[in-house]
């Protein structure tokens, strides 16, 4: 067997291992790592396959990968905060109790549900709070928490510990 055929068959080898590593259900991975993963393989595989199996350009093609990887993975974590926070903002300033707001991604497919559960109260420190159950259906799955939110000293709402 040739150097190429080899250099090929490592970085095919490794780029399937951590797709399916990436995509497992009980990594626990965001999908920044999912996708640095996934670009890391998929750029050793090609730096592999261009360049005739040169070692520098498979580690070259799969740092070039991760990091393309990793901000696609972590736009598409940011879009999913940026709509379930606009959502809870919203549930929390003006929804009645019970009554919920929803959110959803296209690009991802995500959602979720914010439903405030009580009205306005002040917590030892003074602040605003209100608690409110979430639904967050994230590719297929759906997590469910109760949790509660307060205002801060500059009126946002921040969730409580």
């Amino acid at each position: 067997m040739n150097k190429l055929t080899v250099a090929i068959g490592c970085a095919a080898a490794t780029s399937a291992i951590l797709v399916g590593c990436a995509q497992g259900d009980s990594t626990g991975m965001n999908k920044t790592t999912s996708g640095a993963l996934i670009g890391a393989g998929a750029g050793a595989a090609l730096g592999g396959l261009f360049s005739h199996g040169n070692a520098g350009a498979i580690v070259a093609g799969g740092m070039a990968g991760a990091l393309l990887g990793g901000i696609i993975g972590r736009e598409m974590d940011e879009r999913d905060r940026e709509a379930r926070q606009a959502a809870l903002k919203h549930a929390l300033q003006t929804a009645e109790n019970n009554q919920p707001r929803t959110w959803h991604n296209a690009k991802t497919g995500n959602s979720g549900t914010i439903k405030p559960l009580s009205g306005y109260t002040k917590s030892p420190t003074a602040q605003t709070c209100r608690k409110f159950t979430e639904t967050y259906v994230k590719e297929g799955k759906s997590y469910e928490q109760t949790s509660r939110a307060c205002r801060n000293a500059n009126g946002e709402w921040e969730l409580a510990s």
